[in-house]
């Protein structure tokens, strides 16, 4: 791990200085269990009885540089937020992000790579079996489930509301038979920038 972010900050460091980037916030307020879950019961917030559907709180923020004009980009991205049974989760991520389609107002595109995953443990319920996908120890002294994710992935959408604003929507199939959908904001930081023209400047 400590050497994927060696590489990925001295590709940061490496893009020209005038290159765009954006700083996106979202709000995570769904999971979705397609098949239901058999922890159901300690789901406090789950809109069914088999939580096919719980309801979480918290968001992601996340910093991205293109670095080849619009297709290819680098971004770093935090997740701090409620999980199904109501306890703290996070989640710090790296990766590449690879437009798929887009045009002046819609861009669709795919980010992958590792991730760090970590809640409080789901120990404390009785119900509760790990069945081997979590490795767990105590930080702080609270014990923590944890788990690293070499391939992480993400589909986000984005609708260009202007000039420097997108609404962005990102979909994570992220964990066995979990799906997870955030909402939110995408924020250009560039001054000069114009997504009609060209996303990247040109040397």
């Amino acid at each position: 791990m400590k050497w994927i972010l060696l590489i990925f900050f001295s590709l940061i460091l490496s893009i020209n200085v005038y290159s765009q980037s954006n700083i996106t916030v979202q709000y995570f307020g769904l999971t979705a269990h397609p098949f239901g879950d058999y922890t159901a019961e300690i789901q406090p917030y789950k809109l069914d009885k088999k939580a096919r559907l719980v309801a979480n709180f918290g968001g992601y923020i996340s910093y991205e540089k293109l670095v080849w004009y619009d297709i290819l980009s680098v971004r770093i991205k935090q997740g701090i937020f409620s999980d199904c049974s109501a306890g703290f989760m996070g989640v710090s991520h790296i990766g590449v992000n690879v437009r798929l389609w887009g045009n002046q107002k819609h861009r669709l595109s795919f980010a992958i790579g590792p991730a760090l995953v970590y809640r409080n443990s789901w120990n404390r319920f009785g119900i509760y079996e790990n069945r081997g996908y979590w490795n767990e120890r105590e930080i702080y002294s609270q014990p923590t489930q944890y788990k690293t994710v070499l391939y992480a992935c993400e589909f986000e959408y984005n609708y260009m509301i202007s000039e420097k604003v997108d609404l962005s929507v990102g979909f994570v199939p992220g964990f066995p038979n979990a799906l997870a959908l955030s909402v939110g904001a995408k924020f250009w930081l560039n001054k000069d920038f114009n997504p009609r023209i060209k996303l990247v400047r040109r040397k």
